[in-house]
């Protein structure tokens, strides 16, 4: 049977432009100015930018952003405080000056981290390279596993309270299922746009598929 959703998920389904907004419960407002990643212009391909550059870590309080050439970790106070003094100056640093690390592995096009906050995925094509985040915070740029799928991946996600078991999509519809330190398993062929797949954990090692599919409006 399928889980209901997070009743404390907050979801937001359309952008709004501005510095304030708000919902019958919460308040959201704009903590200073834009902060550039990198000194130097480092803008993503519009043509292929990253679909998730950014992960953040509540726990470490820890900001993981992408850029051209990899990803920085970053301390959110750090960042927020940034934010500020460019508003109040007009100008400041960038967020690389005081990054605790600048991983430079090539163009990310997906960072997600595992539901405890432990284990950060990077995606480049079809490498998921695994970086410790304690590892991360002591400066250790080196991954602790990697493994690759066929295509490029197209989507990754981490299953709660499963340990660091996950599921990835490539490019060419295939989904695998992996855990850290172990090889991917190819479990379906031609996953389609559209139809949405629930994996549920059985003690560890085996899943159960339910398909839903979209209906059309």
């Amino acid at each position: 049977m399928a889980q209901e959703p997070d009743d404390h998920l907050i979801r937001l389904d359309e952008e709004i432009e501005g510095d304030r907004g708000a919902s019958a419960d919460y308040v959201f407002r704009r903590i200073g100015e834009s902060v550039p990643l990198l000194p130097s212009d480092s803008r993503f391909d519009l043509q292929n930018p990253p679909s998730r550059p950014l992960a953040v870590s509540d726990r470490f309080g820890t900001l993981f952003l992408a850029h051209s050439e990899g990803f920085l970790v970053a301390r959110t106070r750090d960042v927020i405080e940034k934010a500020k003094a460019i508003k109040e100056k007009g100008k400041g640093p960038c967020v690389q000056d005081s990054a605790v690390v600048d991983v430079r592995i090539g163009r990310v096009s997906i960072l997600s981290l595992s539901s405890d906050s432990s284990t950060l995925a990077a995606t480049i094509g079809g490498e998921i390279h695994f970086f410790s985040v304690p590892s991360l915070l002591s400066k250790e740029q080196e991954p602790s596993f990697s493994c690759s799928l066929n295509g490029s991946v197209k989507d990754l996600k981490w299953q709660k309270n499963a340990g660091l078991s996950y599921a990835s999509l490539s490019s060419d519809g295939s989904l695998y299922l992996g855990r850290q330190k172990e090889q991917l398993r190819n479990v379906m062929e031609n996953v389609a746009d559209g139809l949405y797949i629930y994996l549920y954990i059985m003690n560890r090692s085996y899943f159960n598929f339910i398909e839903v599919h979209r209906l059309a409006p």
